[in-house]
């Protein structure tokens, strides 16, 4: 599911939890029934999720939280070869009309390029993940 969410949108959740396999809807059923009852009763998260994975013989439920997801998505971007500032350029360069919309073509570039000039990934990084997580 991870795999799915745009860091570039606010976050759609606040975690999740699943399975980390797929399963039978019966299976998901049961095991999900006695974990919203234990969760109702004590309002502790933490118990609920370890009596599902407890109480559960053949299925291992993750739950992971927004902030989680957003550093396993970047972590991904990461291991990924690294793109030459041309591409880099071309593909941000499509959406500079959208950015700009009160430039012309050639100060698109212009901006564009200082932008690259002084971009500096960790504030970038931290500014993404705030709105992200909407803080």
């Amino acid at each position: 599911m991870y795999k799915l969410t745009d860091i570039q949108q606010t976050a759609p959740y606040w975690g999740f939890i699943g399975p980390k396999d797929i399963i039978r809807n019966e299976n998901f059923t049961r095991d999900f029934s006695g974990f919203y009852d234990l969760l109702l009763e004590t309002h502790d998260l933490g118990k609920a999720l370890d009596a599902l994975n407890i109480n559960n013989e053949t299925y291992i439920y993750a739950f992971l939280t927004a902030e989680m997801i957003f550093d396993l998505v970047v972590e991904e971007i990461d291991r990924r070869p690294k793109e030459k500032s041309v591409e880099t350029f071309r593909r941000l360069f499509s959406r500079t009309k959208k950015a700009f919309p009160d430039l012309n073509r050639s100060q698109r570039r212009q901006q564009l390029k200082h932008n690259q000039n002084v971009h500096n990934r960790s504030v970038f990084l931290a500014k993404l993940k705030r709105d992200f997580l909407m803080k």
